[in-house]
């Protein structure tokens, strides 16, 4: 539970730099980064699955331990 919580905090910290770098790139261009925003939404998705594991919602580990890393909707 540690190592998760750990996790989370630093899927917060890599959260922020996609979030301005996807903004300023819309910015600049006027339309999103694909692949950015492809990223954000499979990092969202595994936040959510550490915290559904720390609240215990789950038993199911997310990755690295039981779980693969979570596939964005534009990614299947």
């Amino acid at each position: 539970m540690i190592v998760f919580g750990f996790l989370y905090g630093l899927s917060r910290l890599v959260i922020a730099p996609v979030v301005v770098i996807q903004f300023l790139y819309v910015l600049l261009t006027g339309e999103t980064n694909n692949q950015l925003k492809s990223f954000g939404h499979s990092l969202a998705i595994y936040s959510y699955q550490i915290i559904d594991y720390l609240t215990f919602n789950t038993e199911k580990k997310p990755f690295p331990f039981d779980g693969s890393w979570p596939a964005s909707i534009s990614d299947a």
